[in-house]
């Protein structure tokens, strides 16, 4: 469950022209919790609206960045429990013609997060490194897929990923946790695993990260979202109680 149940989180991509997205949000540390986020050293003040540069992505001078994000893939980045679970897809994955979603053989859509091409787009502005820490089972068609997700209409995610810091893997020491997949991706980017953020929707991985020093949010529910994002940025360079025994999840906004 959610730390704040009565808040509920939607995100709202700015139009062309807007420079903003709308937001109300005023959280609260309940009782015997660690503190809501919005204590963090590095968050913005309570009701404050996340701010867009004129290409769509975020504005992050106001945060101390990472040196790398890891993404999970299922049920963060994209709303399936694994690419061959129920439903299965069938590949070649393509880009939809008509959506400019992701589809596979089939014409089933591959149901990407809304606000992953947002992220994706800041990360590469701010020159933040993108990684992947994933067990699915098919490495290949999450790389088709990658390979389909516009960032700008000449840019896909499959190009703003190094080979290296795409890590999917599922056997031996790569399972049940991410441990490995940490320790590979933080020596390919050479740095420390508190400059490292990870969005995973795993409740016992993101507390295995926690313990490493790696800021971690976990994505259950809707995926990686701007809000979960942004909450993340805020703890980056700061030490921030360990999580509940439910998780961390991010607070519940609404936009």
């Amino acid at each position: 469950g959610a730390l704040y149940p009565d808040l509920a989180e939607t995100i709202t991509t700015p139009k062309a022209g807007e420079s903003q997205a709308r937001t109300s949000f005023q959280p609260s540390s309940p009782p015997g919790r660690f503190p809501a986020p919005s204590t963090a050293p590095n968050a913005a003040p309570a009701g404050c609206r996340p701010e867009y540069l004129p290409d769509g992505s975020l504005d992050l001078t106001k945060y101390k960045l990472p040196s790398v994000v890891v993404l999970d893939l299922d049920d963060t980045c994209w709303l399936h429990h694994g690419l061959d679970a129920n439903p299965k897809f069938q590949p070649p994955f393509s880009i939809c013609p008509k959506t400019g979603g992701v589809k596979d053989a089939f014409g089933q859509e591959v149901k990407v997060v809304p606000d992953l091409r947002t992220i994706l787009r800041t990360l590469r502005n701010y020159n933040i490194s993108i990684a992947v820490a994933s067990h699915n089972g098919q490495p290949a068609w999450c790389r088709q897929v990658m390979d389909c997700v516009r960032v700008d209409p000449d840019t896909t995610w499959g190009d703003l990923m190094q080979e290296e810091l795409c890590v999917i893997q599922w056997e031996g020491a790569y399972w049940p946790m991410k441990k490995q997949h940490l320790e590979d991706i933080r020596g390919i980017v050479g740095c420390e695993y508190t400059e490292m953020v990870l969005f995973d929707d795993g409740k016992n991985i993101i507390f295995q990260a926690w313990d490493l020093g790696v800021v971690a949010v976990r994505c259950a529910g809707m995926g990686l979202t701007v809000a979960r994002f942004l909450e993340a940025m805020s703890w980056v360079g700061f030490t921030r109680p360990k999580p509940a025994k439910n998780g961390w999840q991010g607070v519940k906004r609404k936009y």
